[in-house]
């Protein structure tokens, strides 16, 4: 049985949909864990223009993204050199981001950039988006590839 490679698309100007649109991935501990990095997983990132995105950690109330639980914007600027084996590496380390229990990873795009952008997605992992200004909503069977780096 094979689900094959998913993808999350961000297009240029002509598809600007997307570019309002903010993903996040559940993720559960048990214990009490200070976050190193995030890493998010792209599957193709041409562009020559640099990409603006936002970085978000979120707890949880009714299985769906809350409060931030950063005490300042993440804001980072993206471009080809910025990945390393398709993955961009996020140090959080200085941010000390101590967290336990169901909590949300989530990023937007905040720039148009001309050329496309894949974030790659896993399946059955638990995720939701939503549009600037609108209500999260669940995403059905794929879910943007973040993973975390913990002490």
């Amino acid at each position: 049985f094979f689900f094959g490679h998913f993808v999350l698309k961000f297009w240029t100007f002509r598809f600007g949909d997307y570019m309002s649109k903010e993903f996040a991935t559940k993720f559960k501990t048990k214990k009490e864990i200070k976050i190193r990095n995030i890493n998010i997983n792209i599957a193709k990132f041409d562009t020559e223009d640099l990409v603006k995105m936002e970085i978000n950690i979120y707890n949880e109330k009714n299985d769906f993204p809350d409060n931030s639980v950063l005490k300042e914007k993440l804001i980072i600027d993206l471009d080809k050199y910025s990945l390393v084996n398709n993955e961009i590496k996020i140090n959080v380390e200085n941010m000390n981001i101590n967290i336990k229990g169901t909590f949300f990873v989530g990023f937007k795009v905040l720039s148009y950039f001309d050329g496309d952008m894949y974030v790659s997605g896993g399946i059955l992992k638990g995720s939701v988006s939503r549009k600037k200004g609108e209500s999260w909503q669940k995403i059905s069977l794929v879910s943007p590839s973040i993973n975390l780096d913990i002490l």
